[in-house]
């Protein structure tokens, strides 16, 4: 029994026998009595006292469990972790299973569950092998999901801390799990990070847990098996960048700063602008310009990009309503497989029938779309509508040209990087000229994108493409009304 259990007893059993002994000489007729009473009391109070204290100390001891302790594994958790780091933790490896989904979808949560268990006890049994001697002073803890730890808490040198990652990385990548009879095998990257002097030197740092997230995280990105933390990574910076977009995203969102730019798209036989692109922009607090390359991938992994997505095809409907072109928006395999964005576009189209027609969406090439069950999907929804699809990028991803016929493609847009060269490199030309003659077999209309100078343009329209668009025919502006015009009548020939 621990010294704070003893030490509630004693003062429990004072204050009962103390109050017995005083009610007792108020009350009772004689000290035979009273004696009586004192001992039947310190009799019955000790065993109840003793064990509510016991019942009081063990659900104590399960609430720690379940605070501190993974169900599933019995090992230490994160919170654990935290509060182990703080004391006399130095070196930290995160380590975290690749692709663990796909174990899940393959084989079921039942099995990656069993996975899981086994990958705890295999790399618990490392401080029981042979590599005993590199995994003194460590303790293994259990985190989210598919993710493990080890907290060294001792100094350890650089041949140890390196030799000590290899041997995990080998211990789990070249060797099965065998779970009900099945060989399963997985991969592991490791984030380490180490309570280095020369590291503190540099300044303010992250804690020890952040820095070994970091080097997980570019470790999967570099597509190695483990790497250290180290200042020349820049990481903090560029997790500062980061938060200073979200924020950015998320207040243009609540001030309505995010707008649609309009870059025309001109028919290359009449040279009138018959359609516009529509382009994302987010004007900042003065009202520059940010381009989507600076905040797009931030806003995805904040999960932030379907509220851009809506915002922009209901200003996009709003612009259609005073011109009759068709307007082009893109769409990404995320839209597609965002239910709340698929619902919100099919409502759009609803309330606005009358210009759902003229409008086109642009799935990009080169995302992948292929076997994506979403995007055929999506495809048949919009074309119920009347609205037409665009295939972007064209020939600057996998370019499947079976794949188009199933997708039911209205238009293909050819990438940048073959138009842009057409002028020097013959076989950009021929790529051109393939997508052409296949476009047209099929009655697939196509556009130039990157038009940017005359010579471009004349060799777009000798090819045949039907439509262009690029800084030389219009650059992109706040508002399409005003420039449904003819092309300027010297950057159009006749054939």
């Amino acid at each position: 029994m621990k010294m704070k259990e003893k030490i509630l007893i004693i003062m429990t059993y004072s204050l009962m026998i103390g109050a017995l002994i005083s009610l007792s000489v108020i009350f009772s007729p004689s000290l035979q009595v009273m004696v009586s009473e004192i001992l039947l009391v310190a009799l019955v109070s000790y065993p109840v006292s003793r064990l509510y204290l016991r019942r009081v100390s063990k659900d104590r001891e399960q609430l720690i469990e379940k605070i501190f302790y993974d169900r599933q594994t019995g090992l230490p958790n994160r919170e654990k972790l935290n509060q182990d780091i703080a004391g006399d933790g130095t070196v930290l490896y995160l380590v975290n299973i690749d692709s663990f989904k796909e174990v899940n979808d393959f084989y079921g949560n039942g099995m990656g569950d069993a996975v899981l268990e086994s990958l705890g006890r295999r790399l618990k049994s490392l401080a029981r092998s042979s590599y005993s001697r590199l995994f003194e002073n460590v303790q293994l803890y259990k985190l989210e999901a598919d993710e493990f730890a080890f907290l060294f808490s001792s100094t350890l040198e650089d041949d140890r801390i390196y030799r000590t990652a290899d041997i995990i990385v080998e211990m789990v990548n070249d060797y099965p799990f065998q779970v009900n009879s099945s060989d399963i095998t997985i991969t592991i990257t490791i984030g380490l990070a180490v309570e280095d002097p020369e590291d503190r030197s540099a300044g303010t740092l992250p804690g020890l847990m952040a820095r070994a997230d970091m080097a997980l995280k570019r470790a999967k990105e570099k597509r190695v098996p483990f790497l250290r933390y180290h200042n020349s990574m820049n990481i903090p910076r560029e997790y500062e960048e980061n938060i200073r977009w979200t924020h950015e995203v998320k207040q243009s969102i609540r001030e309505d700063r995010v707008v649609p730019y309009f870059q025309p798209i001109r028919n290359n036989r009449t040279g009138n602008v018959e359609k516009f692109e529509c382009l994302m922009r987010i004007l900042d607090g003065k009202g520059s310009i940010i381009y989507p390359e600076t905040f797009l991938k931030i806003s995805k992994r904040s999960r932030q990009y379907p509220s851009l997505s809506r915002i922009m095809l209901r200003k996009i409907i709003r612009e259609m309503k005073h011109t009759s072109c068709d307007y082009s928006f893109n769409i990404s395999v995320e839209d597609m497989q965002n239910r709340d964005t698929v619902i919100f576009i099919r409502r759009i189209l609803e309330n606005h029938w009358k210009e759902a027609p003229r409008l086109i969406f642009e799935i990009l090439e080169s995302d992948n779309i292929v076997g994506i069950p979403e995007v055929p999907e999506f495809i048949r929804l919009v074309k119920d509508y009347g609205c037409s699809i665009a295939l972007d990028d064209f020939g600057a991803g996998y370019s499947n040209f079976n794949y188009i016929m199933t997708l039911d493609v209205d238009f293909i847009k050819i990438d940048a990087s073959i138009i842009k060269n057409l002028d020097t490199d013959k076989n950009a030309r021929v790529i051109a000229e393939t997508i052409v003659g296949f476009a047209r077999r099929t009655g697939i209309r196509t556009v130039a994108e990157y038009v940017h100078s005359r010579d471009i343009y004349d060799i777009v329209r000798s090819l045949g493409i039907d439509f262009s668009q690029g800084f030389y025919l219009g650059k992109p502006v706040e508002s399409s009304i005003k420039d449904s015009a003819p092309c300027p009548a010297e950057a159009v020939r006749d054939r």
